[in-house]
């Protein structure tokens, strides 16, 4: 049987034809919502059309799923304190470097989580609920914590890929996230090592792909000491040279200076599209800005190692092809 129409939309299916403008429809599906009572026959068919509403005007949203093993598992269960440990600080880390890279004072967080079957498995995806008025666009609000959620699985990539036994990559990686974004970084890292978890997945992206997603213990351990070392001093160095490599799912480029050694820097997200661009391009000049950490062993001041975060990067050489859109290999 066919849910019947609310009053509004009814009359507008029967009107005459024209232009659907998704964003005002949204608005007045939105504003709907807000009056209808919960038994109101029609509520589901409504909810559906704003979710299609939602997904023309913005896209999929993106999904991290991600599977828990290790001690603590036995086949498809594992302790409820330490899984609520790891979901609320899952949640606190997306919501604090969410805060921390979009430059927000306050988040009111939408992120949701949902049970999966086969393992301990849990999805954490963006929501865009229903906006009283005068509130933060509620897509905005999935946009901004898909930012966050992206971040983390960079940073668990980092902690897990990197070669860097100082500690100084996973400590650029987190550079330029506030104290806050750093502790809730630490409380993941400590709510993974706590449970003796050992996390795999995948991050499904639609704007960038599938990848897959690890943080080992050991990985862990990395982020963790990472997020509550002091033993660093940060400095800035501007370098020329050729990008050797781009990596979406750990946010990282490799960079080959004209004069010393080859190394990879972290990206902030605001920089992504622009080094996938000029990464497209072999063998392109480029000159970057760094944030350079150079890491020490604790109560000396000997240097253990160095890490870099970018800052900004354009062709050394105007480039007519990146005007034009093309690429040249």
């Amino acid at each position: 049987m066919t849910e019947p129409l609310p009053p509004v939309l009814f009359r507008r299916s029967v009107g005459l034809a024209r232009p659907v403008d998704p964003h005002e429809d949204l608005g007045k599906v939105d504003q709907l919502l807000r009056t209808l009572s919960p038994d109101y026959p029609g509520l589901g068919g409504l909810r559906r059309h704003r979710e299609e509403l939602v997904t023309a005007l913005y896209g999929k949203t993106p999904e991290l799923d991600l599977h828990l093993d290790g001690e603590s598992v036995r086949g498809h269960a594992t302790d409820a304190a330490l899984l609520a440990r790891f979901v609320g600080a899952s949640a606190a880390v997306v919501k604090e470097v969410t805060k921390s890279i979009q430059g927000l004072r306050r988040l009111v967080s939408n992120l949701q989580v949902m049970p999966g079957t086969g393992s301990v498995r849990l999805t954490f995806t963006p929501s865009a609920p229903e906006a009283p008025p005068g509130a933060i666009s509620p897509e905005r609000l999935a946009r901004v914590e898909t930012a966050g959620l992206r971040r983390l699985v960079a940073l668990m990539a980092v902690a897990e890929n990197t070669e860097d036994p100082t500690g100084a990559e996973v400590a650029a990686a987190l550079q330029d996230l506030n104290m806050s974004a750093r502790r809730a970084v630490g409380a993941f890292a400590l709510a993974t090592l706590k449970g003796e978890f050992e996390v795999r997945g995948v991050w499904h992206d639609p704007r960038r792909g599938t990848a897959a997603v690890k943080l080992s213990r050991a990985a862990a351990s990395r982020l963790n000491r990472a997020s509550r070392s002091e033993a660093q001093e940060v400095a800035s160095a501007t370098l020329e040279g050729t990008i050797d490599g781009w990596t979406w799912s750990s946010s990282t480029v490799g960079f080959v200076p004209t004069a010393g050694r080859p190394f990879r820097a972290t990206v902030p997200e605001h920089l992504a599209e622009q080094v996938a661009l000029l990464g497209g391009h072999r063998d392109l000049p480029v000159v970057a800005s760094f944030t350079v950490v150079t890491t020490y062993a604790q109560g000396t001041n000997q240097a253990k190692g160095q890490g870099y975060s970018l800052e900004s990067i354009a062709p050394l050489r105007a480039e007519p092809s990146l005007l034009d859109g093309t690429n040249r290999q």
